[in-house]
């Protein structure tokens, strides 16, 4: 006999075919053929039961458990962001004011040390320190004439930028005067106060060093000192108060005196806030901070 082609071979028209989905019907069975004799309810009922050993992804445990997971983690991120998270600052505020602060005082102890001595004696003619025009630092010089409680109406304003060359501002004894290209000559002889905004290294001019009875020097390291820790610092008639931002708990205050005084009440009496208080050192140290009320 002749080449018969391929179709022709013995292992070709001896094949088995495979059967399909084999591996689904091992694990969920066959669905079942009705067979003679056999009822419809029985079938029905026997095709039901295949179809019961088949289940979706979404029908499987593992998804169910997943899906429980994830409900419950967003139930919880959706409960810290609204109720539990206030509870929690509030309790570490209280935890950081009980003795937090005094941490904070002892760790800037020398530092502190340093700035309350002098701003205690130069009290009646230096009145703050605080960051001004791009987060330079100015400072607040006073006639000594000028009470710590001024109207801002009876006071004479004068501002000076150690940048400027044509402008100058010189203290005599008490009196201010200023001068320069272009400027009148004025002298000030009471209530005034010298804003100095210093802009560079240049030191300020020696005659309002000697007004204020130190030397550049000293005045640079207190600078120094407030600017590295992000402080302003303001003198009244009984005590010294350092400003400074917590990172978490907004607002503080150390306040230098030998007892709490009720001005400060008086002058943080704002609608809507309270003041909370506290002793670092009794008869020394206190601290201060406003609260916002709740509304009613």
């Amino acid at each position: 006999m002749g080449y018969m082609g391929f179709g022709m071979r013995k292992e070709v028209y001896t094949r088995k075919p495979k059967e399909a989905f084999k591996r689904l019907k091992q694990i969920h069975g066959e669905t079942p053929k009705k067979e003679k004799g056999l009822k419809d309810s029985e079938y029905l009922e026997l095709k039901q039961h295949r179809k019961s050993g088949f289940r979706h992804f979404y029908q499987s445990r593992v998804f169910m458990f997943l899906l429980s997971v994830l409900i419950t983690v967003a139930l919880f991120g959706l409960l810290w962001q609204f109720i539990l998270s206030n509870y929690y600052l509030d309790y570490q505020r209280s935890q950081f004011e009980q003795s937090g602060i005094n941490d904070y005082y002892e760790s800037k102890r020398l530092q502190l040390a340093t700035i309350q001595p002098f701003f205690s004696k130069r009290r009646n003619k230096l009145k703050s320190v605080y960051n001004g025009f791009l987060e330079h630092q100015t400072i607040k010089i006073k006639s000594a004439d000028v009470r710590h409680s001024y109207n801002i109406d009876s006071i004479r304003r004068v501002k000076f930028n150690t940048d400027w060359t044509d402008k100058k501002c010189t203290i005599n004894q008490n009196n201010l005067n200023v001068s320069g290209k272009g400027f009148i000559s004025t002298t000030y002889p009471d209530k005034w106060i010298l804003d100095i905004l210093i802009s560079n290294s240049n030191p300020i001019n020696s005659s309002t060093l000697k007004y204020l009875e130190t030397d550049w020097n000293e005045l640079e390291r207190i600078l120094h000192i407030l600017k590295e820790n992000d402080w302003t610092i303001s003198t009244h008639e009984n005590y010294i108060s350092i400003h400074y931002e917590h990172p978490l708990f907004e607002n503080y205050n150390i306040i230098f005196a030998d007892y709490l005084p009720q001005e400060i009440s008086k002058q943080w009496n704002i609608k809507g806030y309270i003041m909370k208080s506290g002793i670092i050192l009794k008869g020394e140290v206190y601290w201060t901070r406003l609260e916002k009320l709740p509304k009613s």
